[in-house]
């Protein structure tokens, strides 16, 4: 008795909801996305200074846990006199590649 109330729930209060007069479709997003200024299929990428790494690198939090590379946030922000440099290199090259392309 308890397993199928909670499972009818959602059932029983999508059907207590007043039927949706605008259709969210392609369409839809589109429009509003444009009347805002976005423009449709546009995505750029930068050249990127070895100074402006080194910023974002010393503004890391050293609180923050380690994300799936294992690398600690304090390394990361200790090395990033060392790091900026190499990284910035990576990143104009996929910036040069990516818009190449």
């Amino acid at each position: 008795m308890f397993n199928s109330f909670y499972t009818s729930v959602a059932a029983g209060l999508v059907a207590k909801l007043p039927k949706c007069l605008i259709k969210f479709g392609r369409n839809f997003v589109l429009n509003y996305y444009s009347s805002k200024g976005v423009v449709s299929d546009f995505f750029g990428i930068s050249i990127v200074s070895e100074n402006k790494i080194f910023k974002y690198l010393k503004n890391v939090s050293s609180s923050k846990s380690t994300g799936l590379d294992g690398i600690p946030a304090r390394f990361v922000k200790d090395s990033a006199s060392i790091i900026a440099n190499p990284l910035s290199h990576i990143i104009n090259i996929l910036v040069y590649y990516s818009s190449s392309c």
